[in-house]
């Protein structure tokens, strides 16, 4: 599968939950949006007791939406548009 890092333009995202990918035959967490795309959201935690948290997004299929034109979800503000990383809360 083609991941492009970053949310997409125009997806209305689904809450997150636990996706399945027969390709690689494993469970990642994600969304998918009604178009077909989905979302895949990868945690990495770092530092010292390793207590902060960074997420990287990427989307599978369409970048921009065909279906809607929706602004960006409020949950996926700040996000990187380049790399998909979200800063480390």
């Amino acid at each position: 599968a083609c991941y492009t890092p970053g949310v997409g333009e125009g997806h209305q995202w689904g809450g997150e939950a636990t996706l399945w990918d027969y390709a690689v035959n494993a469970s990642f967490r994600g969304a998918e949006c009604p178009c077909g795309a989905r979302l895949h959201i990868v945690s990495r935690a770092f530092g010292r007791g390793k207590k902060k948290k960074e997420r990287a997004m990427s989307v599978e299929g369409s970048f921009v939406c065909t279906q809607f034109a929706a602004p960006v979800d409020p949950r996926f503000q700040g996000i990187d548009l380049e790399t998909g990383v979200m800063p480390p809360t």
